[in-house]
């Protein structure tokens, strides 16, 4: 089992609040990623979820920069999505 943390900035943080129920409304849809928690943090939005295959974290990545998309206003500001870590949890086989 992997814990991933990837992270969107570029989002005001009165959007990103807003839009933070609809993203985890989001990852209620996707049960293969499990204790998903999504907070906004020192300037970015972060979620934080646990799966069994996402070695790289960029199946999350690409997960989350469409829940993003979708439930956040796009401003004319440039948004970014990065990887912030990939843990391998203790007891897992991976």
């Amino acid at each position: 089992m992997f814990q991933i943390t990837v992270s969107c900035t570029g989002v005001s943080e009165a959007a990103a609040l807003a839009g933070l129920a609809d993203i985890a409304e989001e990852f209620t849809q996707r049960p293969w990623q499990e204790s998903v928690s999504c907070r906004w943090e020192s300037g970015r939005l972060v979620l934080q979820a646990i799966n069994d295959y996402d070695t790289d974290g960029q199946a999350l990545l690409g997960e989350f920069s469409d829940a993003v998309c979708a439930c956040l206003p796009i401003e004319d500001t440039e948004i970014g999505f990065v990887v912030e870590s990939v843990r391998t949890l203790p007891g897992s086989e991976a």
